[in-house]
């Protein structure tokens, strides 16, 4: 493989995190990269764990700037990394042993495309209700794609948590919209598509989310993506029509009725919901956040 390849980790106070994503690129089958740690302004001790695993890897570095979000922190990454393929994994992220090799290999066989990887939550990770309701959601989504997916302004599936751009489409794109505090993993995809160049999920290469969310944090993170949307929206007013989808008014009054501040909070810390079984009470959890998440978001939590 004669591409030079540099895998970028943006991170923002990730010290719980941030040895499991190194451990795991540790690992991996294919060993011949440029790691780059890029810290966006943490204020923890990121950079003092990062800095430990320096001589795991032949070509390693951390990179610091200001505080400015995902967008700008993945940006500064790729501008401060030497490689022809930019492979970009979250911090709270876990690739398989053979993800870095299957995102070289594919840009081998196809020219000029992004690739998004599946970020998959594991059961074994999860230990609460909700946390299984996560893992069952993810496994819903996924029936509709392949094992391999050319994405189209329809079914865009494009997540930078695992996700890999040849540097030259990278910069085609302009990179990431920095004017964006989240959504710009759609919105680069979404351009990327708008502009001829192909865009894949591959279903097979798989990283693990670390991520263990409750009720009420992923119904906060919810509000925050679609105020993110609303933004992107004013950027380029023309994804609006595209995206948006008209709720009918007899599901209005379901969300107004599950609209209520205490629900995430019985979900979280009680077991009142466990008396209906998992296919009941998984359809009560997605209307809860579709709830107070979409459709009532100044609802105080």
């Amino acid at each position: 493989m004669n591409h030079k390849i540099s895998v970028i980790i943006p991170t923002y106070n990730g010290e719980h995190k941030i040895s499991n994503v190194l451990s795991a690129l540790e690992k991996q089958t294919y060993k011949d990269f440029e790691l780059v740690v890029a810290i966006d302004g943490s204020v923890d001790h990121t950079e003092i764990i990062a800095q430990k695993f320096s001589n795991k890897f032949s070509k390693f570095k951390i990179i610091n700037q200001p505080n400015k979000g995902r967008a700008a922190i993945r940006n500064y990454g790729a501008k401060n990394a030497f490689g022809d393929l930019l492979i970009f994994y979250d911090d709270d992220m876990i690739p398989f042993p053979n993800s870095v090799k299957q995102h070289i290999e594919f840009h081998l066989k196809n020219n000029n495309v992004l690739l998004a990887g599946n970020p998959i939550d594991d059961k074994e990770f999860h230990k609460t209700d909700f946390q299984k309701y996560s893992v069952w959601l993810s496994k819903k989504w996924m029936t509709k794609y392949t094992d391999i997916n050319l994405l189209t302004l329809d079914n865009i599936f494009f997540t930078a948590a695992n996700c890999s751009i040849p540097r030259k489409i990278f910069e085609q794109l302009n990179g990431f919209d920095e004017r964006l505090t989240d959504a710009e993993d759609f919105d680069c995809a979404y351009r990327a598509i708008e502009k001829n160049i192909p865009v894949y999920f591959d279903q097979t290469n798989t990283a693990i989310h670390n991520d263990f969310l409750t009720c009420t944090s992923y119904i906060k993170r919810i509000r925050q993506y679609q105020l993110a949307r609303k933004k992107l929206y004013e950027i380029r007013p023309h994804m609006r029509s595209a995206n948006e989808k008209k709720i009918l008014s007899f599901k209005h009054l379901i969300y107004r009725f599950f609209a209520f501040k205490n629900l995430p909070q019985m979900i979280d810390h009680s077991s009142i919901f466990m008396i209906f079984p998992a296919k009941i009470r998984y359809r009560l959890y997605s209307v809860i956040v579709q709830s107070l998440g979409v459709e009532y978001p100044k609802i105080r939590l």
